[in-house]
């Protein structure tokens, strides 16, 4: 697994880009992403290689602005673990940069503020700060 952080204190929201190419078909094809407190709302990228399960879990007081799923295969976004903040908005890669919201769309040719690249892993923790 390799994981890069960078701050980028002018934004009004924060990427975190989560990407997972399972190669092998036994290891696990779910993934639990957990959310704690951030200063700022939180922008999602998923993206998965194979057929994944995406379960995420917000601490109270956690913002998520935009869930963006990026796949080739057959997945699943439970949101069933955000029970402190609203539903959140849900679109493909490909529509993105085509939001009504122009400061999200803007966001969607900038780096992230977290990447993580894995081949299998089933737990994610994303925390505010680099």
């Amino acid at each position: 697994m390799s994981e890069e952080k960078t701050s980028h204190s002018d934004r009004f929201a924060d990427v975190h880009a989560i990407s997972i190419n399972r190669a092998d078909e036994s290891a696990p094809s779910a993934a639990d992403v957990y959310l704690h407190a951030t200063q700022r709302p939180l922008v999602l990228v998923l993206t998965d290689r194979t057929s994944m399960s995406w379960r995420l879990h917000a601490d109270p007081g956690v913002r998520i602005a935009l869930v963006v799923m990026s796949t080739d295969m057959w997945h699943e976004l439970d949101t069933d673990g955000l029970t402190q903040v609203d539903e959140p908005r849900i679109t493909d890669q490909d529509d993105w940069p085509e939001l009504s919201d122009p400061a999200l769309a803007a966001l969607a040719g900038t780096p992230p503020s977290s990447r993580t690249h894995c081949g299998t892993a089933s737990l994610f923790s994303i925390r505010a700060g680099p």
